[in-house]
């Protein structure tokens, strides 16, 4: 400011000071906005290195069978089947066990069919592109709750940075469709309470629809945080005294259309998977998959659970994640960036962080792709703290913090993410599914035992599947074993694969194999 004050007035021989070099000199902001540019930049030029390395690399690794299934759902749909009821054929007849709606499968098909791409690379450019396209959003929500460009500029350094995206988001998932269209809404619900544009409201509502029907557990956080915004503005209305007839019925337009199609959707998708003998035990309504969804009490209060939480921080901001967290929070502290504000900025990042652990455990204790649901609070959290320090002219303590976080994120995905990416793990399961290729017809399926349900051997074999997922009981395996070589939905079973499980151990399963042993040929794989 004092700077500012000297440049106001005239010097003492009476010449009017320079206002552009008085300008430069006295706001260096502009400086500081170009070189978080051209890092952010840089950082996406760095993503999409990653994606070129992964390019033409199979879905293996970790958590191929979630990549998997996502992607034969996206095969079988370019090759015509339906949409709604779409086809995972692993499970045997009828073929379709839907869970999330198909909005990515259904673009990426799409992409494919337009482009002539290759489906796996197409799937993962998809991805990628969601991950670039949330920061709109998130610039759109920041911009409506008063916040800078800097903050923006940080968020999407470290969101380009943060290793989670990295790797998942160069990965064959929804995730990021998901988390672009959940932000959308979030961001829409912010100007839905300060407008009365009716497009803002018909646009809200579409976001949070299709973000609801594309994955529900990435929902859940922001539609929590809608709620409370949409309570908020209420709130201030009443204490304002100010009409809020209309601001109810614009809310509950944003807020109501998600959840309701949802449930219809669910529904549908329940009735679909009836119908499948296996299918039939993965509803929603079932208690096995209710503990697999929501986790226990015990879970919640277990060391797994801790360490999933470091899991998740270290995922996201690195290497050194908690010791960065801590000096952080005591920076902006102790250089007062912390206003009332920014207090509640934080602390509802915070909390959209943190409830999927609450409420989702267990599919975060097994899962940790699941993590980039809500990783994006945590770095959001952290965006504003560094960039209210970049705000308030603080630059060489936001520089610090920044390019520590860079490093320690960019060294945790070396460490960690990158061997994967150049090492997948899975290389005998595309030896089978070759085998399978090249030893059946098209229309064939096969039946694969000691895979649980995962899809690698029966998407690369490009064939429909009947697998025995862990679940199933026993008897069930058994009964089928003895008929496996009868059609299955009219198409007939011309391969068995056999992988090493816990049935290996039943002597009727055993059996059961051997009487092949005399009409089949044999080949032993890895």
């Amino acid at each position: 400011m004092q700077l500012r004050d000297l440049s106001a007035r005239d010097d003492p021989a009476g010449h009017q000071s320079d206002p552009a070099s008085l300008a430069a000199c006295a706001n260096p902001s502009g400086r500081h906005d170009f070189a978080l540019g051209v890092i952010a930049v840089a950082l996406l030029a760095a993503g999409l290195l990653v994606l070129a390395i992964r390019w033409n690399t199979p879905l293996l690794g970790m958590h191929s069978f979630r990549q998997t299934q996502t992607a034969i759902t996206s095969y079988w749909i370019i090759r015509g089947a339906r949409w709604l009821a779409y086809p995972t054929p692993v499970l045997g007849a009828p073929w379709s066990i839907p869970f999330e709606f198909p909005v990515y499968q259904l673009l990426v098909a799409g992409l494919v069919k337009l482009t002539g791409l290759p489906l796996d690379p197409a799937g993962r450019m998809v991805s990628y592109l969601f991950v670039v396209l949330t920061i709109l959003p998130a610039g759109m929500f920041a911009r409506a709750y008063g916040l800078g460009r800097k903050e923006v500029f940080v968020f999407a350094i470290l969101l380009l940075a943060s290793p989670i995206y990295l790797f998942w988001g160069t990965a064959f998932l929804m995730e990021t469709l998901a988390m672009f269209f959940c932000f959308a809404f979030l961001a829409g619900v912010e100007r839905v309470a300060r407008t009365t544009s009716q497009t803002a409201v018909l646009g809200t509502a579409i976001c949070g629809t299709i973000g609801a029907l594309g994955k529900i557990t990435t929902f859940f956080p922001f539609f929590f945080l809608a709620g409370l915004i949409l309570l908020y503005h209420l709130v201030i209305r009443c204490q304002r005294r100010e009409p809020f007839g209309r601001f109810i019925v614009r809310a509950a337009a944003v807020i109501a259309p998600p959840p309701i199609i949802f449930w219809f959707w669910n529904r549908f998708a329940d009735a679909e998977k009836l119908q499948n003998p296996i299918g039939r035990l993965m509803i929603s309504t079932n208690a096995r998959m209710l503990a697999w969804n929501f986790g226990t009490w015990g879970q919640l209060f277990s060391k797994e659970f801790l360490v999933t939480m470091l899991r998740v921080c270290t995922d996201t901001l690195g290497l050194y994640s908690v010791v960065l967290l801590a000096l952080i929070v005591f920076v902006g502290a102790y250089n007062r960036v912390f206003d009332r504000r920014i207090c509640i900025a934080v602390a509802a990042m915070l909390l959209g962080f943190l409830l999927p652990f609450i409420v989702f455990t267990n599919l975060h204790i097994v899962h940790n792709y699941y993590d980039t649901a809500n990783a994006v609070f945590l770095l959001a959290a952290v965006a504003v703290i560094i960039g209210r320090l970049f705000s308030t002219e603080y630059y060489r303590t936001a520089w610090v913090c920044l390019l520590f976080v860079i490093a320690s994120q960019l060294s945790w995905f070396r460490v960690h993410f990158m061997p994967n990416i150049l090492h997948p793990q899975g290389e005998w399961q595309m030896a089978v599914a070759q085998a399978v290729r090249s030893h059946t017809e098209p229309g064939s399926v096969v039946i694969i035992y000691g895979q649980n349900w995962s899809p690698v051997i029966p998407y690369y074999a490009e064939r429909r599947a009947l697998m025995e997922p862990d679940f199933v009981p026993r008897a069930d395996v058994i009964a089928r074993l003895h008929s496996a070589l009868t059609p299955v939905g009219d198409y007939p079973v011309e391969a068995i694969v056999r992988c090493p499980s816990p049935m290996d151990r039943d002597p009727d399963f055993v059996r059961g194999i051997s009487s092949f042993d005399a009409t089949l040929v044999k080949q032993h794989i890895g």
